[in-house]
């Protein structure tokens, strides 16, 4: 041993192959975050006529994925610092897995009957209740 810490040997180093590894699958990863957003500005008018609802309408909808994932990195982030990453990203998959499933098999566009309308997110009430004809 040398007697340095390991991060004076990676300041002071060449970048590896690991680590150049790690930058590109990181940048990748960042330019596929915003894929998300851009492909269902382009999907929304699709959307909007098989759902049978404005534009307006859905433009508020889409709205809601970006405070949803706002508020999830805010509220998502503490749980992770208390129960580790590993489980908040399994638990956080299992999620999207069950409702990405539930959303394949669902045959109409509203509120369940057997659930309370969100009371606290009007505009969610509104977009999905069981009255409102689709």
């Amino acid at each position: 041993m040398t007697g340095r810490d390991p991060k004076s040997i990676i300041d002071d180093g060449p970048m590896g192959v690991g680590q150049w590894v790690a930058v590109l699958v990181t940048l990748g990863l960042n330019a596929m975050d915003g894929f998300d957003v851009l492909s269902i500005s382009f999907a929304s008018p699709g959307i909007a006529r098989d759902w049978g609802i404005d534009k307006a309408t859905l433009g508020w909808v889409l709205s809601m994925e970006l405070l949803g994932m706002a508020l999830g990195s805010l509220l998502l982030g503490g749980v992770a610092d208390k129960v580790g990453r590993r489980p908040t990203i399994l638990g956080c998959l299992a999620a999207m897995a069950i409702g990405m499933s539930g959303a394949g098999h669902a045959q109409a566009v509203r509120w369940p009957r057997s659930m309370p309308p969100p009371r606290k997110f009007p505009i969610a009430a509104g977009a999905t209740s069981p009255w409102r004809s689709w």
